[in-house]
């Protein structure tokens, strides 16, 4: 078997149900075709990007004919990676004949290099990637054939409908383009229906990988470190931070999936509301990740890199003190509250914005008295969404991870929660 068949990876539908677009591509492409998945979901282009690694050729062979069997439109990304595949020529081979019996484009090539043509695609129009700074105009030559052909009116399984979330600067998420994405999606789904984990997919953010990479490749030295050199402290210290950063990247993706589905079996299914509350749960998530890392920076007398440099212009804050409460929300004042349900045992901290209407109202209640106010019926919506829903998830999933006692599920009945002045 061929060194890049075993690299290859399939974006392919799970089930026969699926009737929109795959990807086809090397897994050393991964990261131009995850932010290619990204951009054509946010254009309304249906796209399945799951990751399917190969095992077998058996099993590669079945699984390329179901995939293209089962879509409507395959893209072939084009490069020195993928190109010499036998397994390429293969689906080139199947798409090609499935045109002939259909009568319709079904394989759209993408170059992503300079690499050559195959010679079975000669007189098909490939869209070019290949000059990275006419990133954007290709994508729209590319949106603009997919649309042409009716791609964008094609309506996947519920299980085959991606959500694209993207991060910039370390912390902060793009709503407006989540937003639109949930707007469309919930109108097309029932309410009880549940996204899976495989369906979220995040964008790469580079700062915060380079600095997470950073980190990860210390471990690597400090292992590979020979007799004399190697520092058992130092090893530990970076180990337990590169386990910690796991743990975030999973309390991320589990805690952004608990809003998605909560709140809209909640009945917040506007997308922007859903939107604002994983703007702030990420922030929370992001910001304590960023902070740990720069903390580690000093502890471990490390040289300070432009990745740290950029870190520390952030200024990330986490909602945990006075001065980081006003920072991270960007408040003038705070007030504190419990959030809980009448005998649960569980007990929720959240902070408000003391200026508003509904902290002045919460203040006139103790913690735990009866006749305390009713989560849902007093909050505001906005209140709900940035300060209360985010914090009690993320504090959640905390006592998930690094809790010594199990943890119960997360109640989304926001009905039963009670909140009162701290």
């Amino acid at each position: 078997m061929e060194e890049v068949k075993a690299e290859m990876t399939q974006e392919m539908p799970s089930n026969s149900n699926f009737v929109g677009v795959f990807l086809s591509h090397a897994s050393k492409d991964k990261p131009f075709v995850k932010r290619l998945a990204i951009d054509l979901i946010n254009r309304g282009i249906p796209v399945w990007f799951d990751r399917w690694e190969l095992d077998t050729g058996d099993s590669l062979l079945r699984s390329i004919a179901k995939g293209i069997d089962d879509s409507t439109r395959l893209i072939l990304v084009l490069s020195q990676s993928s190109i010499g595949s036998h397994w390429v020529r293969k689906e080139i081979d199947l798409s090609l004949a499935k045109e002939m019996q259909t009568g319709q484009t079904h394989l759209l090539p993408v170059r992503i290099d300079d690499s050559d043509i195959p010679p079975l695609l000669t007189d098909k129009i490939y869209t070019d990637f290949a000059k990275r700074s006419e990133y954007y105009a290709s994508l729209e030559q590319l949106v603009h054939t997919l649309r042409r052909i009716g791609a964008a009116d094609l309506i996947p399984h519920p299980s085959n409908e991606l959500i694209a979330a993207e991060i910039k600067d370390g912390i902060f998420l793009l709503k407006a383009g989540l937003t639109n994405r949930l707007n469309r999606l919930f109108q097309r789904i029932p309410r009880d229906f549940s996204i899976s984990q495989e369906q979220v997919v995040f964008g790469d953010d580079d700062q915060y990988d380079s600095l997470r990479s950073y980190y990860q490749q210390l471990l690597v030295e400090e292992s590979a470190a020979k007799a004399g050199k190697y520092n058992i402290q130092r090893h530990n210290s970076l180990e337990e931070l590169c386990q910690l950063f796991h743990i975030y990247d999973r309390i991320l993706h589990e805690g952004t999936l608990e809003i998605l589905n909560g709140l809209r079996k909640s009945r917040h299914d506007n997308g922007s509301s859903i939107s604002e509350a994983c703007f702030w749960f990420i922030k929370q998530v992001r910001s304590h990740a960023l902070l740990r890392m720069l903390s580690a920076h000093g502890e471990l007398q490390l040289p300070l890199t432009s990745a740290h440099v950029w870190a520390m212009e952030i200024g990330p804050a986490h909602p945990y003190d006075s001065t980081s409460v006003k920072k991270f929300y960007e408040i003038e004042g705070e007030t504190y509250c419990d959030v809980w349900i009448p005998n649960d045992g569980r007990v929720f901290k959240v902070s408000l914005d003391s200026s508003t209407s509904d902290a002045r109202d919460i203040t006139k209640f103790s913690p735990m008295a009866a006749g305390t106010l009713r989560l849902t019926q007093e909050v505001f919506p906005n209140a709900l969404l940035k300060h209360v829903v985010p914090k009690m998830v993320y504090d959640h999933l905390l006592g998930k991870y690094f809790s010594s006692h199990p943890v119960r599920e997360f109640d989304w009945d926001l009905g039963k929660y009670h909140i009162g002045l701290a």
